[in-house]
């Protein structure tokens, strides 16, 4: 399935069930990869009104971090939702590029094999080697 499809998918479990929490974390994961951000944060704002204090909350929280330049709260924030859902592999994936561009690429590549145990069909995704210190 393409990205836009997934979307378009998202959209309609959406207006079928306004309160679905994880639909609008998914939806706010694919338009922050299409590079709309700003749209991409109230996807994570509204899954956060939905469950607030959850696994989207925190999410929420660690992306908006992420985009104001704050990787060590958004560092934390990422941990604190894995240790919540381990097998939350967006939020894994998002942790790795952090740690990444934070230069801890151990930790990085730890993160990416974890995406990939959760997500094989991921690997196109990753950075071009896992755990470089760039963002792709």
């Amino acid at each position: 399935m393409r990205r836009s499809e997934a979307i378009a998918a998202f959209h309609r479990a959406l207006k079928a069930n306004p309160d679905f929490a994880d639909a609008c974390v998914n939806l706010g994961f694919l338009e922050q990869r299409q590079g709309r951000r700003e749209q991409a944060l109230e996807d994570y704002g509204k899954a956060a009104r939905i469950q607030p204090q959850g696994p989207p909350d925190y999410f929420a929280r660690a992306v908006k971090l992420a985009a104001s330049d704050r990787p060590a709260e958004a560092i934390e924030c990422f941990r604190t939702l894995i240790q919540q859902v381990p097998a939350f592999w967006q939020a894994r994936y998002l942790l790795g590029l952090e740690l990444a561009a934070a230069g801890n690429n151990d930790e990085a590549q730890t993160q990416f094999s974890e995406v990939l145990r959760y997500r094989p069909d991921y690997s196109a995704w990753l950075p071009g080697r896992l755990g470089a210190n760039r963002r792709p």
